[in-house]
């Protein structure tokens, strides 16, 4: 760590804290926040790495990091080999977050710009027609594993739910005479009402039916109806496709091609944002930018000149005036 000669500077209130303690006091307030486990998770993947460095940085004072440290982690995680660039921009977003969070509450001295690496942007290529027609065809006879797998998928390609949401939902949290699942776990915290179509219900009906599920167990669930583990269900999802011919395997990627699907169908900007639980919508017009879409359907969605004027009249008589 970069150390300067401090005898006449002012030490920071949290000065004498360690990054051990720092990063216990920071996933503790994202938890208060209500931010959801598996975005926690994530942040500490990136920041034990980040940890990891320096030769684990969890006992050394926070006021001793300045930018100098900052440029090494740099240096170091864009050495690694197991790392590409969006990797590298991916985890320099989680390790900013938290250095600027230092900062704000006074852990760190002089505080000083953190700069993300530029990745090149990739655009997701989703599943084809083909691909789902694949995936969505009733595979039965087949194993409980397989049969419990083409429902999830069924069930992400509807919804464009996380997987962490997906698994998170409890029978009790299903309405079959509604339609409707309530997903406590999201990104943003805020609960969640999907609605399902009648094809979905149906599915979803029958297999709660042959799996006999009670109200407290995890509709995708693991033995005893407890939750499952996402490595799981990543796993299941790449042998199903793969056993069908689908070389795709992402279930981030149904995501994607719900979005997709849902705007060129017409769909709401709005709509999606709240459906995909984004909590900018400059986050869900990336998805038209990526894919070349035209949004002209999505704005005639809602168009009040339409609902509460008569536009067609007003424009004839204005033409009329002009030609008089």
């Amino acid at each position: 760590m970069a150390i300067t000669n401090r005898k006449q500077e002012i030490m920071p209130k949290n000065s004498n804290k360690t990054f051990g303690q720092a990063l216990a006091s920071y996933y503790h307030e994202k938890r208060s926040q209500g931010i959801a486990e598996s975005t926690i998770a994530t942040y500490q993947m990136h920041l034990e790495y980040f940890s990891n460095a320096f030769n684990n940085i969890k006992d050394v004072p926070c006021y001793e990091f300045d930018k100098m440290d900052y440029t090494y982690f740099l240096d170091c995680i864009n050495a690694d080999p197991q790392k590409n660039k969006t990797t590298v921009a991916t985890y320099c977003r989680s390790v900013k977050a938290f250095l600027y969070w230092l900062m704000d509450n006074d852990y760190i001295e002089k505080p000083f710009k953190v700069q993300i690496p530029k990745a090149p942007k990739t655009i997701k290529v989703t599943y084809t027609d083909e691909e789902l027609k694949q995936l969505l065809q009733d595979p039965r006879p087949c194993s409980y594993s397989q049969y419990q797998t083409w429902v999830y998928i069924n069930f992400v390609i509807a919804t464009g739910l996380r997987e962490s949401s997906i698994l998170s939902i409890q029978l009790k949290e299903y309405s079959p005479t509604e339609g409707t699942v309530l997903v406590k776990e999201t990104k943003s915290g805020n609960p969640l009402y999907v609605h399902l179509n009648v094809d979905m219900c149906n599915i979803l009906n029958e297999y709660i039916n042959n799996f006999e599920l009670n109200p407290t167990d995890y509709i995708f669930c693991a033995q005893g109806g407890k939750r499952m583990a996402r490595s799981t269900i990543i796993d299941n999802v790449a042998k199903y496709n793969r056993g069908r011919g689908v070389d795709k395997t992402s279930i981030h990627l149904f995501r994607h091609t719900f979005a997709k699907r849902y705007l060129e169908s017409g769909g709401s900007i709005v709509d999606l944002q709240k459906l995909l639980d984004h909590a900018n919508i400059e986050t869900t017009m990336q998805y038209v930018k990526d894919y070349s879409l035209d949004v002209k359907k999505s704005v005639e969605v809602f168009n009040p000149q339409k609902q509460f004027t008569d536009v067609r009249k007003k424009n004839a008589i204005n033409r009329k005036r002009k030609m008089q």
